[in-house]
């Protein structure tokens, strides 16, 4: 999920009456224009990143400063995965892979953008200790800078196969978006599944090998829950969970069917078959000699051929009673029981609620569960010894990065308290006596433990002298504090290292010396397999985990006295993140329990008495003495004698690690070598006199800070230029701060093609963004020059016109379980002048409200749109008016009844409307790119009103309208809404007017719980999403 920002432009307000800033105008653009070429030539300020690129064989890596050693690392990766993929995939890109090293968030991912050329994006931070439950990426996996990078590098090789029409189109008119990419075209099942194919075969501990995904297929299997082919296809917003993301689980699983059904060979015969024709049903005709509904029937009958004995097997060795307890969401994880067993703590990412922190708590057989605080936090969860506080992980947009940090909600305010500030904090456990924290902090793609005394104040920032370092970075390696031992001087630790597995581990503070407790890392001599979520009892007699070493996670305990390991209980899909609670029954277990349609808190016997032993633990072995495993990269702090001095990071974090250097050497970041033009598409337009020849271009640099699009022709009569050019670009080097030119000479025809208008247009725009999860405001400046006049038979007003606004736009959310309000503030201030003499001049005002509450899951919407506008003229608004002044907003007053349009210095427009889902399809037209949503209906209220200073008389209109609308999926992805609607004046009465509208947003029906419900699902699920 990408931090939120204003959907709405700002928009214009009162100022009072200030002509003098009209008559300025022409001034005002010489001072944006100069601020612009400022900020463009001159140097980053500060907090800009400086950037570097990396060029080897096959590769431009491009990284901020301070990541030297971490580019060189990557570089080295991807060069060793291209010679292992490209002979597997059979196709080399026809250019270097741009790779975009963007340590930026601490929600791991990567993605691949193969439109304008092959180019990478990847975030190291690694997903270790953020929610697998949907992802299926576990610590089993071996190296996650090496998976990610495989992941992303398949769909660049995949992406960008080429050939048929696709290939003649690329050689006549280069590399044109979709049109040359076909492979797009395939579905993102099979787009995602063949990616997570090659990350499984390639022995990464990919997710094809997974506990969880075979979880997931079990599951399916066990519940009959199996998704049709139509609605695996594409990202379509079923309403219910989605294991795996769903394409990724069913696509990979199709993938391995049919490797093993035709052999590896087929793989690339499906592919190129596709590349050729752009069609599903040829290319299984051509490769497989079947259909796609015939294969997809295929795979389900091999699921229940490999599931079904498995799980008769597993009901045959005896299954531990299961008692539901509930938990909001699809995944209700972290559960923590309160220090007197009486409450539990848990906290939901994924839909269809908002991710919130949650308390659970329970009077007899009544239970209450209720929202604590909105947002996107990252497990595990921890209480104060005294019960009276919880302490968690929250993500925050930081400038334009979204980094973790600690917080505390305190029960007994309900108020929130930030305890650290740019620590990218996660992981806090308190110690017994309350009175110091322990937590993770990430650097780059590795982690340290770091201890912090609670005395306050808050929040504790990096240089802080209360900090101090328990465990220090190391490689790959990620470490997680989940809880302290009861006599104070030891950490329970939570280790993955490289090679796969994870470990638990006891820290003795005044050492810093590591034993090991349970091992299942293969750098400690493990097979590869994971103990995770790891809790004291009570009394501190065992610590309780799960554990996925038999291949289905279960919950086992680990007794300290002894050191045995036993197993609690046993399950035919999965449990998760064991902890005790107090019933008047006595204690009992509280465990995330997996079904088909998704996870839920369940209640288990707490008997150890009935606890069976295992075998015994691994014996430990240190991780350097373990041979086929990774070498960590070196410790950051040993600096490497080789390495030229680099600029710290933004934020001021050291560099994450010194690995193995590429002899290529390192240049500054240079954006025109992605920016420049990669084709020129051929159009075909029309202007008043005959037709215009002209083409198409747009581009973008590897950040995606800098974009273009370029419309170019000539009239072959008439001999005028048609131009439309738009830039985007950073100010200063932030990417929050930006700067957009727009230039335009175009003719608009009238109905009778004969006549029209022709415009002339310059536009310049400098606009920062505080973007946020919850919040975002963002400040506006604009200035723009216009000339219109009549060509052909054309008629109507022409003249020159000047005009600057400067604005402020604030959006916020507020969910609460299902529903949420979210409310859209506008302000703007214009001022104008235009006309061939320039006597129309003055300034308008305008402020605009737009507030929404949704409920039952996002299915019904209430909205309240309202502007109100002032200006310092007469007739300056028009109510009604879609072709009123150029200077004003026009979207701002337009009614959708016909009637009289209202003018007048004063004016006010108003729009209430219902909005509900009235009958979900979910279905899609075979393999087609086509999906069908839902069908969904709207009723509102629209009116308007003006008036004058000269005037006392209100001139007012309003009506009522009715829309249908149809909300459909194109490209296995893009949302469309057809709507047809009904409105009509009441007063003054008019005759009814009908009209379609096309929308790209998706009104009713986009997902539950308003803008921040699933955000969790789509960060933990984007691994690799390609096409950007």
């Amino acid at each position: 999920m990408g931090p939120l920002r204003p959907s709405i432009p700002p928009q214009p307000v009162e100022s009072g009456r200030r002509e003098a800033f009209a008559a300025r105008a022409p001034r005002a653009v010489a001072l944006l224009l100069a601020i612009v070429l400022t900020a463009v030539l001159a140097p980053g300020g500060a907090g800009a990143a400086r950037r570097f690129t990396l060029e080897t064989e096959h590769f431009l890596v491009h990284f901020d400063g301070g990541y030297e050693a971490l580019a060189h690392e990557v570089a080295r990766i991807a060069e060793e995965v291209h010679r292992e993929l490209a002979p597997r995939v059979g196709h080399v890109p026809s250019e270097k892979t741009h790779l975009v090293l963007a340590d930026t968030t601490d929600l791991a991912n990567g993605t691949a953008d193969p439109l304008l050329y092959p180019k990478i994006t990847l975030f190291p931070a690694s997903p270790t200790f953020f929610s697998p439950y949907g992802s299926g990426i576990s610590p089993r996996m071996r190296e996650w800078l090496r998976l990610v990078i495989l992941h992303e590098y398949a769909h660049v090789l995949h992406l960008d196969m080429n050939d048929g029409p696709g290939r003649v189109m690329a050689l006549l008119f280069g590399r044109v978006p979709i049109l040359t990419n076909p492979m797009m075209l395939q579905s993102f099942a099979f787009i995602e599944g063949f990616a997570t194919y090659q990350e499984t075969v390639a022995d990464l501990g990919g997710r094809g090998h997974d506990p969880y995904y075979h979880m997931f297929l079990r599951a399916m299997v066990l519940e009959d829950d199996l998704l049709r082919l139509d609605q695996i296809l594409g990202h379509y917003p079923l309403e219910r969970w989605k294991p795996g993301g769903i394409v990724y689980l069913y696509g990979y699983s199709l993938w391995a069917f049919m490797a093993s059904r035709s052999g590896e060979e087929a793989l690339e015969a499906f592919n190129r078959a596709f590349a050729r024709t752009t069609s599903l049903d040829q290319a299984f005709q051509e490769a497989l000699g079947t259909t796609p509904e015939a294969f997809y029937q295929e795979w389900q009958a091999h699921l229940r051929r490999v599931y079904e004995p498995e799980i008769e097997r597993l009901r045959a060795e005896g299954l531990t009673p299961t008692q539901p307890l509930g938990g909001q969401g699809y995944v209700p994880e972290s559960p923590v029981a309160s220090p007197d067993g009486r409450r539990l703590a848990y906290v939901t990412v994924h839909g269809p609620v908002a991710p919130a922190l949650r308390l659970m708590a329970w009077d007899g057989e009544t239970v209450r569960d209720r929202q604590l605080v909105a947002g996107l936090l990252m497990g595990p969860i921890a209480w104060s010894p005294d019960g009276q506080s919880l302490y968690y992980a929250k993500v925050e947009a930081d400038g334009g990065r979204t980094f973790t940090d600690l917080y505390a909600y305190h029960l007994a305010t309900g108020r929130e308290e930030r305890l650290t500030r740019g620590l990218r904090a996660f992981g806090p456990a308190p110690s017994p006596d309350g009175r110091r924290l322990v937590f993770s902090s990430r650097e780059g793609p590795t982690t340290r433990l770091l201890e912090v005394d609670l005395a306050g104040p808050w929040p504790v920032e990096p240089d802080s002298s209360r900090l101090r370092e328990l465990l220090p970075a190391r490689g790959e390696r990620q470490v997680l504090a989940a809880g302290w031992f009861p006599e104070g001087d030891g950490i329970l630790v939570a280790s993955h290292e490289p090679g796969g597995g994870m470990d638990l581990l006891r820290l003795d503070r005044a050492t810093g010396r590591l034993e090991p407790l349970v091992v299942g890392s293969r750098a400690r001599g493990g097979p590869g397999v994971v103990h995770q979520n790891a809790q004291f009892t009570p009394d501190g007699r065992w610590i309780l985990f799960d554990s996925d070493q038999t291949g289905i996670p279960t919950l086992y305990a680990y007794e300290l006295a002894s050191g045995q390991i036993v197993q609690v209980a046993r399950t035919l899909t999965g449990l998760f993140d064991p902890t005790v609670i107090q019933t008047d029954e006595g204690p009992r277990l509280v465990a995330m329990e997996y079904t088909a349609r998704g996870y839920r808190l369940s209640l288990l016997p707490f008997s150890p008495a009935l606890w069976t032993r295992v075998d015994p633990p691994v014996t430990a072995r240190d991780p350097a003495e373990v041979p086929g495993v990774a070498a960590p990269l070196l410790d950051p702090d040993e600096p490497d004698p080789a390495a030229p001095v680099a600029p710290k990071p933004q934020g001021g974090s050291p560099s994450p690690g010194q690995g193995v250097r590429s002899s290529s050497a390192v240049r500054p970041y240079r954006p025109w070598d992605s920016l420049r033009p990669r084709f020129a598409l051929p159009l075909i337009l029309e202007d008043e006199a005959g037709p215009v020849v002209g083409a198409l271009t747009l581009g973008y640099d590897a950040y995606r800070e800098r974009v273009y699009a370029l419309t170019g022709g000539l009239g072959l009569v008439s001999g005028r230029p048609w131009v439309a050019f738009e830039y985007q670009g950073p100010l200063f080097g932030h990417p929050q701060a930006t700067w957009a030119l727009g230039v335009r000479q175009e003719t608009l025809l009238e109905d009778g093609k004969k006549a029209g208008r022709l415009e002339r247009e310059l536009q310049l725009g400098l606009a920062y963004t505080w973007p946020g999860v919850l919040a975002a405001t963002s400040v506006a400046a604009t200035a723009k020059l216009w000339d219109d006049e009549p060509v052909g038979d054309g008629s109507g007003l022409a003249g020159p016109g000047q005009a600057v606004t400067l604005g402020v736009g604030r959006e916020q959310a507020w969910p609460v379980d299902g529903r949420s309000f979210t409310l859209a503030s506008g302000l703007s201030l214009t001022g104008f002048r235009e006309g061939a003499d320039g006597s129309r001049q003055g300034v308008v005002a305008t402020w605009r409200e737009q507030a929404a509450f949704s409920w039952n899951l996002g299915r019904q919407r209430l909205v309240l749109d309202g502007v109100v506008g002032t200006a310092s003229l007469e007739e300056a608004l028009a109510v009604g008016d879609p072709t009123a002044s150029r200077a004003v907003d026009r979207s701002l007053w337009t009614l959708q009844a016909h009637g009289p349009t209202l003018t007048g210095r004063h004016a006010l427009r108003v729009t209430l409307g219902l909005e509900s889902q009235l009958y979900r399809f979910s279905r899609g037209v075979g393999t087609w790119p086509l999906f069908f949503d839902d069908l969904g209906g709207r009723l509102y209220l629209e009116g308007g009103a003006v008036w004058s200073d000269t005037e006392a008389a209100l001139q007012r209109r309003w009506g009522a309208g009715a829309e249908l609308t149809l909300t459909t999926y194109l490209g296995y992805a893009t949302p469309l809404t057809l709507g047809v609607g009904v409105a009509s004046s009441i007063e003054p009465a008019g005759s009814p007017t009908l009209y379609l509208r096309v929308d790209l947003t998706d009104p009713v029906g986009a997902g539950a719980g308003g803008r921040l419900s699933g955000a969790g699902a789509a960060a933990v699920a984007g691994l690799g999403r390609g096409g950007g």
